[in-house]
């Protein structure tokens, strides 16, 4: 069991050489394991007390935190993928295809749009738009460069504006994310096997004359099979200027755990993933459906009736940009949803 009761930064150094097997280096992240669909919401409550963190690497990691406290009177951090019409901010983003909106504060009164851009499996963040800070990179900051492979390492460099009360600040900085470690997650909520783990590591430097302070945040993500958003999120953020360091967390909130629990065998798939010429679309329902296929701002690009007891239907995708897709099953009792990615 890993705490920060005692902060000790020398071993917060992130590892991106680990021990693996072989069975583990075939093993991936895709768009369909960490890209929720449009429409897509959950509910985070924040950690209190001692703040888990992991430093531990490889193949086969427990992370043991059946311990977590959250405060159950807390008002949830929500989470909501939204169309991007329906971000009032949308004009100022142009490239953005992918709206994640944040609500927070106990009247829900804390409203934050980040902006961003899905090219091919390449996760862009353009900006973000809030009440209090706001900010907006030069470039386009990478963030994910999809499918990851076990013990990949995605670099990018990056430089934003800041803005916030009245003052605009120039950062620029390095951006770091690893797939890094795969094992069995033990939640208040539940135990997880085959629990992936990403490290982000961000430095940051102020640009703006005259050059004053510099930090990086370490942050850290699991996400479990089915469930395309982080089930447990913390995050280090430490100032090299001052020496300040504050640790917070979020997990997702109990419910959110039954529902995975409950979910179990998908309803729907799509084979092979991602896919060039041709998918095939298979379903466990045997309920008359409306398969459609949008794009990640809402657009319809396909829609048809598969009939009652068709459990494969294949769909050529000659005419489909490449591009992430949102592929959905609608029938009279359930909506299913998942991503597809079209490449050459």
């Amino acid at each position: 069991m890993t705490t920060i009761d005692t902060l000790q930064l020398s071993g917060l150094a992130l590892a991106f050489s680990l021990n693996i097997g072989p069975d583990v280096q075939a093993q991936q992240l895709t768009a369909l394991d960490v890209l929720a669909p449009i429409g897509a919401s959950y509910d985070q409550l924040g950690i209190i007390g001692n703040i888990p963190f992991d430093t531990l690497v490889g193949n086969d990691v427990v992370w043991d935190y059946d311990w977590i406290e959250v405060d159950p009177t807390a008002a949830d951090i929500t989470t909501q993928i939204i169309p991007l019409t329906d971000a009032p901010d949308a004009d100022l983003y142009p490239g953005a295809d992918r709206v994640e909106r944040v609500i927070s504060g106990p009247a829900n009164e804390t409203v934050t749009d980040r902006f961003y851009d899905v090219v091919e499996g390449a996760v862009s963040e353009l900006g973000s738009v809030g009440p209090v800070l706001s900010y907006v990179y030069d470039d386009p900051r990478l963030v994910l460069d999809l499918p990851l492979q076990f013990q990949d390492t995605v670099r990018d460099e990056y430089c934003f504006w800041s803005d916030g009360l009245g003052t605009q600040y120039h950062f620029c900085g390095h951006n770091f994310v690893s797939f890094d470690q795969v094992g069995t997650l033990i939640l208040p909520g539940g135990t997880y096997p085959g629990a992936r783990h990403i490290t982000s590591w961000r430095s940051s430097l102020e640009t703006t004359e005259p050059a004053t302070d510099s930090s990086y945040t370490i942050q850290q993500q699991w996400y479990v099979a089915g469930t395309p958003f982080p089930v447990l999120d913390v995050s280090l953020f430490i100032s090299s200027e001052s020496g300040l360091v504050y640790a917070s967390g979020r997990v997702l909130r109990e419910a959110a755990f039954t529902n995975i629990k409950e979910r179990g065998v998908p309803t729907m798939s799509v084979f092979p993933n991602p896919a060039s010429n041709e998918v095939i679309v298979r379903r466990t329902t045997s309920e008359e459906s409306l398969l459609q296929i949008q794009t990640t701002d809402g657009r319809l690009l396909f829609a048809e009736r598969i009939p009652a007891q068709t459990l494969e239907h294949r769909v050529g995708l000659d005419h489909f940009p490449n591009a992430l897709y949102v592929v959905q099953m609608i029938s009279s009792t359930t909506t299913t949803t998942c991503l597809l990615q079209k490449v050459q």
